[in-house]
């Protein structure tokens, strides 16, 4: 059986505006962009994504959000807060970053959920199918990434 970790998937509903925080479905920060750009590699653990995660929430109940995006404002004040409560020095570009990563892979995991086959187990907080449910899922896929690189 596969299955894609997602230790926590939270939703947030607000006056008809959909919020979507993802947890770790896996870290595509680029050590590579970090080591360029002069920063230290942001590492990030289900503790620190719960946190962030809190934080946003936080800043979306004070009402610091427009059009399902934070404003400049509320990222000063959740990467502030972060930092401070780990002991890290991770820049505002950091922390939208990993609120960009958070999102694609929330998209990711509603897109998969509905599929037939395709469940969330609860207690493990993960997506699971069985081998032939993604055996099939994976061909699709192929076949259509296929077809876009030929055109």
């Amino acid at each position: 059986m596969f299955v894609i970790i997602v230790p926590f998937v939270l939703d947030i509903f607000f006056n008809n505006l959909i919020v979507f925080f993802p947890f770790q479905l896996r870290d595509r920060m680029s050590a590579t962009q970090d080591v360029i750009l002069g920063r230290p590699k942001a590492e990030w653990t289900p503790t620190r994504d719960a946190y962030l995660v809190e934080l946003f929430i936080d800043q979306h109940n004070c009402g610091r959000t427009a059009y399902n995006e934070f404003k400049n404002e509320m990222i000063r004040s959740v990467t502030r807060d972060f930092n401070k409560r780990f002991s890290m020095n991770l820049e505002e570009s950091q922390v939208k970053n990993r609120y960009n990563v958070m999102k694609k892979d929330y998209g990711v995991v509603k897109t998969l959920l509905t599929h037939t086959g395709f469940g969330w187990d609860e207690s493990r907080q993960m997506v699971v199918a069985d081998d032939k449910v993604w055996d099939s899922y994976i061909a699709v896929c192929n076949y259509f990434c296929r077809l876009l690189l030929m055109h």
